[in-house]
């Protein structure tokens, strides 16, 4: 499930032309290390899940891959909770993050409201984190989206990761595992 920040809900919104939906989308595909195999996406099987429901809205991952190549990189870190890279985008050079809801909207200045950001107040922030955590107690696992304009390119990638614009929230259910007890 695709959860925006300005309340649209929906993984079929993922194919929507709005700046918010495109943006989520090409952050779900672009920062993303999971590669094609003989049979699908292999890889993290969260990071495989993101291509294949960007694939399901009528998107190509592979070839937004192609038309927007990594240009650098802040891998995830367990104590960061983030992942971002660099991509030009239409001409405009973008850092593209996805991690913990909760450390992106600390991060963020301001959310998309459809097309165009607007600032992101107490208000804003506290339903993106009631949501995050709605769904997380729903067992489902929760990522958040967020994307900068950047003037030029950064020495290092995570000194970029402030004054992000927050884009969403990606919901999904993870597989339980047989090795995991009742």
């Amino acid at each position: 499930d695709v959860l925006f920040a300005d309340g649209r809900r929906g993984l079929d919104l993922l194919a929507s032309e709005d700046e918010a939906a495109r943006l989520l989308a090409l952050t779900a595909a672009l920062c993303n290390d999971a590669y094609r195999s003989g049979e699908g996406w292999a890889g993290d099987p969260v990071e495989a899940a993101l291509l294949e429901a960007v694939a399901d809205s009528g998107q190509d991952p592979s070839q937004l891959r192609s038309l927007h190549p990594r240009l650098d990189e802040a891998g995830f870190d367990g104590k960061r909770k983030r992942m971002s890279t660099v991509h030009e985008v239409d001409g405009r050079l973008l850092l593209l993050v996805k991690g913990a809801p909760e450390v992106l909207v600390s991060l963020a200045a301001s959310v998309y409201d459809g097309d165009r950001p607007v600032d992101l107040d107490d208000a804003a922030r506290e339903w993106v984190l009631a949501s995050a955590d709605g769904l997380a107690s729903e067992g489902l696992r929760t990522l958040g989206f967020a994307v900068r304009e950047l003037g030029s390119r950064p020495t290092d990638p995570a000194s970029a990761e402030h004054d992000l614009v927050f884009l969403g929230i990606v919901a999904m259910r993870e597989q339980i595992r047989p090795e995991v007890p009742e």
